[in-house]
């Protein structure tokens, strides 16, 4: 006969089975703490549940305190108990965080996500299942409140989260400990927990006991605003991924036209601007270059963030952000005819033809056409000198830059076409080509060549 199941395990198995199906496939991560215990023993104890049952436990021992040793020893006894492989790391933390100049917490959580992630992957596992509950939830959303978080940040952590699952976020903390109660099983108490110069501590043990002295449904409001921000944050996520289709990526960066400011409204390209970051694993960064971008004239070029990440500046009508400015630049490169090359962000393809294509015989932003004597071009990159001839006289490529208001970054994107030493043309990305008159082709004849450009980032 089945045995009657504790009314958390009930809710939990529910809880469960909505966001993972009925199989259970995880590395869970275990401090020995009450709320990670209790994880570990509701999914031992609903085992029998589940069509398949496969659970690593990950324990890392960070020695920042005296009983870290009594931590990974019970850890060890609960897993032997339960029979579940349990992995045991080390790590010293504080060493870590100076290394990457993070703070503890900081260099402790990113340590344990490397850990769960190999371990995930070595065991083949489907899941990293973690213990956070709601009073978590609550911290959290105070911790952002208070420094600025928006409204992604405000709507917290979800139940499924890529391979990251929280099946607890709907328990309190006391509902953990009381299931442990319950079924007879103790738990490790972090001493450090009670150190009110941890910013979460203070906010778990002064803060929310006062407010809820006042309001002492406080808890449950929270949580109910975090669900009206995650749904909100959802539709955002919708919008954003509309709005992608603006944003022009390449070889090290993207950009998006300044426009977007008229047509959408500063708050969208915030978003979106900030969704690209965090793509990039750039979770925040400190300024006011939204602000910023309203004081300068859209024939501006400026600097708004300069990080380790990189730079993100107002490029005239561009807002463009560049990785380390490390992205792909037009280079040297021979062409034959017939063949096909690429040259930094570019591909040139050599094209041939009878009779006479559309635009025959004016250049255009994706062509530029060849006299039919030329056999061989060299693509480079624009150097300080160059020259175009025009109708009358010459005129410098960088005095086109000028004239025309070009941005930054297309400028380092244009490439000039070489023959025998001499330009034939330039190619600069908003305007096309600019041909030099004495390559002009004046007069149709039965066959046609030209060159074509594609970007292709």
């Amino acid at each position: 006969m089945d045995r009657v199941l504790d009314p958390l395990e009930r809710a939990f198995l529910d809880h469960w089975r909505k966001l993972a199906g009925n199989e259970v496939s995880c590395v869970i991560g275990f401090s020995g703490g009450a709320d990670s215990t209790a994880l570990l023993y509701l999914l031992f104890r609903l085992r029998s549940f589940f069509a398949r049952f496969e659970v690593v436990a990950y324990h890392l021992n960070h020695g920042l305190r005296e009983t870290a040793s009594r931590d990974e020893a019970f850890c060890v006894s609960v897993c032997e108990r339960v029979g579940v492989l349990l992995v045991v790391e080390h790590e010293d933390v504080e060493a870590l965080a100076k290394k990457h100049g993070w703070s503890i917490e900081e260099a402790g959580r990113e340590r344990r996500r490397e850990g769960y992630e190999r371990v995930r992957t070595q065991y083949g596992l489907r899941w990293i299942c973690l213990a956070h509950q709601r009073d978590d939830q609550v911290e959290s959303f105070l911790l952002r409140l208070f420094h600025g978080g928006g409204i992604e940040s405000l709507a917290g952590m979800r139940p499924k989260e890529g391979e990251y699952l929280r099946p607890c976020l709907s328990f309190s903390h006391h509902d953990m400990v009381a299931y442990l109660k319950r079924i007879g099983v103790g738990w490790c108490e972090d001493e450090s927990n009670e150190e009110r110069e941890f910013e979460r501590n203070w906010i778990r043990h002064e803060l929310l006991p006062l407010v809820e002295h006042r309001f002492p449904a406080v808890r449950e409001k929270i949580v109910k605003t975090m669900g009206f921000l995650s749904s909100v944050s959802e539709m955002i996520g919708e919008r954003l991924s509309l709005l992608e289709k603006e944003v022009e990526f390449f070889s090290g960066g993207w950009r998006l036209p300044r426009d977007l400011f008229s047509t959408t409204g500063e708050f969208w390209v915030r978003e979106m601007v900030r969704s690209l970051w965090r793509k990039e694993g750039i979770t925040f960064v400190r300024g006011s270059w939204l602000e910023a971008i309203r004081e300068y004239e859209d024939h501006e070029c400026r600097e708004l963030v300069r990080n380790e990440y990189g730079e993100l500046f107002l490029d005239r009508k561009w807002l463009t952000w560049v990785r380390g400015r490390e992205f792909s630049l037009p280079c040297h490169v021979v062409m034959e005819r017939g063949e096909r090359v690429a040259s930094g962000p570019w591909r040139l393809e050599w094209e041939e033809g009878e009779g006479l294509p559309e635009g025959f015989p004016k250049a255009s932003l994706e062509r530029m056409f060849l006299p039919m004597e030329v056999e061989r071009v060299v693509i480079r990159p624009v150097s300080a000198g160059d020259r175009i001839g025009l109708q009358q006289g010459h005129k410098k490529i960088q005095d086109i830059w000028v004239d025309e208001r070009i941005p930054w970054l297309e400028r380092r994107w244009s490439f000039v076409l070489e023959k025998d030493g001499l330009v034939m043309a330039v190619y600069i990305p908003s305007l096309g080509f600019r041909v030099s008159r004495e390559f002009y082709v004046e007069k149709a004849s039965s066959r046609w060549q030209g060159i074509r450009v594609t970007f292709v980032g």
